[in-house]
Parts: C-alpha cells; structure tokens; sequence
C-alpha cells in the first residue's frame, strides 16, 4: 500500500505471509484432544502396572509399553489435527520516502491508484518468439542475410510480427500478440492449450509471417522459443511522468517495446523529474561506466590473450583460461569463474546456471546446455563450496513451443 502522510512522506507498506510454523511431536500432543484420551490411557496404563498380572512383565517393558502408547497417540494427534501455531501469519514493514518511482510494470496502475491517480490503466499482452541458431563461430559459417531489424507495416496490435538479429548473429522471429485480463495468474497463459491455440499454429504462423519478409527463413534451424509479457498502457505509448496528484511520485509505466532500448533514457528523463519535484541530485563519486566484459571475441577456436597475442582454445584443457566449457558459444572456464566471483561482490548473486548463462552465453549455444549445463553446475558448486546438486538448472518446458529443450541438438 502507498499512501501521501501528513508528515509530508509516501509510507509504502509491504506485508508478506509467513510460512506455518514447523509443526513439532509435542505441540500436537498439547493441542489434540485425542492426545488428552492417550495421557488418561498412559495413567491407566501405569496404574495397571501395580496389579499381580502386570508384574510378571519385567519393569523396563512396562514402561517401553507405557512410552509407545504415549507416542502413538501424539502422533495420531499431530496427522488427525494440525496444531494452531501453523496458522499463517502475516508480517507488515513500512517504508518512508519523499519520492516514489512507479516503474511496477503490469501492477503500475494499482500503485497509481493507491494515491488516488487513475489516469491509466495497465493491459498484458503476451507475445511468443522464435530464435534461430548463430552462424558456427568454430568454423567460420556465413552470418545469416538479415543484418538489420526488418519490420512489416503496424497493425492494430502494434510493430507486428519482425525479423531481427541478435547481437551475436541469431536471428530472433516475433512476437506475437494476444491479450488478456488476469495479472494475478499469468501462468495459464503461457499455455497455448489454455488459450485455444496450438504450439504448432504458433509457430507456423510465426514462420509464415517472416517468410513475408525473408522468405529463406529455416525452421530447422530454431533452437529456442520462449514467450513475454509486456505491459500496454491505455493510453497508447510510454507514461515517463509525475503523477498529477502529486508531482513526487513519477511514473515509468507502460513501457512496453522497445523499452529495453529506451531504458537509458527513460532512466536520464526520470532523474530529471526527480529534480524538478525537489529531489537534491548528488553524483555518485564512485560510480564507474565502464565494466569490464564477460565474453571475450573468439572464433574458429582462437582468441586473444591478456597480452595480445593470438592461443588456441579447446575442450578439457588444463588452463582454466584456454579450457572450453561451452563448445558452441566457446565459453571458457575461467570466464564462467569470473561471472560467478563478481556475483560474490553484487547485489545480484549468481549461484545456478541461468545466471551464469546471461551472463556468458554458456548454454545459448544450438545445443541450448545439453553438452555444458552440467559443466557449469560443477564448476558453479566447486566455487561457493556447495553440492551439485544444489545448484539450480533453466527449467522445462516454461514458455517454450518446442517439444524439447534440445530439439535442435536431437534432430541433429
């Protein structure tokens, strides 16, 4: 919740539900009434142990006999009723803030409003994409012909189905558009079957579209699909302003294709309005716009060194430097190393393979992880000093078309 307060500051309240408590044996014994029946049973138990019968039995099996009774009842107790102490709980944690950034994409028109501004409203439009495999670099392969962003005339539901080239020479199909109301759940969908299409129509009708444009498209060549959702405002275009109820709280909202793109300057124009409300603008003495790069340029097993020169690369090496880990991005190790040190030191941790693979591009390869993804997990648990098995891995299918993650690899 984000309210204005008299004391002139936004209180941005946050609530979580806590998890239920662990339910322990003996706090099912004390809140079980069935458990009050076994406690009467044990004293009937004990009292049976002073009778001529009962003394025949040696007096440690009397009471093993007394102490599972007991524990078989608790138990009964605890699976027949939870104890109240598992009840969720809700905690709440306030912030204070003179100034407010609305950048919550789908939900930004819900914070709007939660100050009294319903100047717009947020709709999802989910869109699909096709991504084609890279020319070779192990083998110099020709780059594909679409070297620029090639786009068909708008329709009503935006730019339209494009062509577009990665920077790394993949040529990427889409999107689609398909629009629909429940934010809250947006899993279902992602599923084509939910909302009456076809994986197979999809993409078809995604490969149809771009044949318009490049009619020597392959689609032997896709090696990944995967779907978004962008927010689209009812206003048509980018909300990058101060709220008109009042002028410390901007919005970035809306922001839908090609916002990526536009992130820079959106951030430059946000800045600006922070200023004009008020906002004393103090430079960052230790900010530095120049980071050091992940990936180093290599090609037909060759890259340059930190000296300059020329070396040759290849798997299983004994150089973490020279060893390939990835062989169709030709990531090496030590670089997978360095994504995972640097992670050590920012707010953004990287500890599975995901991370590492949008970092480096291991895994982003035509075989989509199947030869490095284990590799990676390795090297990503020997370096935090966890176990593989705790390091997590992309998971299937999420949005995908494709009936396999490695599809490409296994027709192959």
């Amino acid at each position: 919740d984000v309210s204005k307060q008299p004391d002139d500051y936004f209180h941005v309240t946050t609530k979580s539900v806590a998890k239920p408590l662990s339910s322990s044996f003996m706090s099912g014994i004390v809140s079980s009434p069935l458990a009050v029946i076994g406690v009467g049973f044990a004293v009937l138990m004990s009292a049976l142990t002073q009778t001529p019968a009962f003394k025949v039995i040696p007096d440690h099996y009397q009471k093993g006999i007394i102490a599972f009774c007991l524990f078989l009842v608790g138990v009964l107790s605890f699976l027949i009723q939870e104890p109240k102490s598992s009840k969720k709980s809700k905690a709440t944690s306030t912030l204070k803030a003179k100034y407010v950034v609305n950048a919550a994409g789908l939900f930004s028109d819900k914070i709007a409003a939660m100050i009294g501004d319903d100047s717009f409203t947020i709709k999802p439009r989910i869109g699909e994409y096709l991504l084609m495999k890279r020319p070779n670099i192990t083998n110099k392969e020709e780059p594909p012909l679409c070297r620029h962003v090639v786009f068909p005339c708008p329709g009503k539901m935006g730019k339209g189905i494009l062509a577009q080239p990665t920077l790394w020479g993949n040529l990427c199909l889409g999107p689609t558009a398909h629009d629909f109301k429940n934010k809250e759940n947006r899993s279902p969908n992602f599923s084509a079957d939910e909302r009456g299409e076809s994986k197979a129509g999809i993409m078809t009708h995604l490969l149809e579209k771009c044949r318009e444009l490049i009619p020597s498209i392959d689609e032997e060549s896709i090696i990944h699909s995967f779907a978004g959702v962008r927010a689209k405002s009812s206003r048509g275009d980018w909300i990058v302003e101060p709220s008109q109820i009042d002028a410390a709280f901007v919005h970035a909202a809306g922001i839908d294709s090609p916002g990526l793109a536009g992130s820079p300057a959106i951030a430059m124009e946000v800045v600006r309005l922070l200023g004009v409300a008020g906002l004393q603008l103090i430079k960052n003495p230790h900010f530095n716009p120049k980071r050091k790069p992940y990936i180093k340029p290599k090609g037909n097993w060759k890259m340059m060194d930190d000296d300059g020169k020329e070396v040759t690369i290849k798997k299983e090496h004994k150089d973490p430097k020279l060893n390939v880990v990835c062989r169709c991005e030709l990531v090496t190790e030590s670089e997978v190393v360095d994504a995972i040190q640097r992670g050590k030191t920012s707010s953004i941790k990287v500890t599975n393979t995901q991370q590492v693979r949008k970092r480096t591009r291991a895994g982003m390869g035509w075989c989509q992880g199947q030869y490095c993804q284990p590799k990676v997990q390795e090297i990503i648990a020997k370096e935090l000093g966890l176990k593989v098995s705790d390091i997590g891995v992309r998971q299937w299918p999420e949005s995908s078309l494709l009936n396999s993650q490695h599809q490409y690899a296994e027709n192959k």
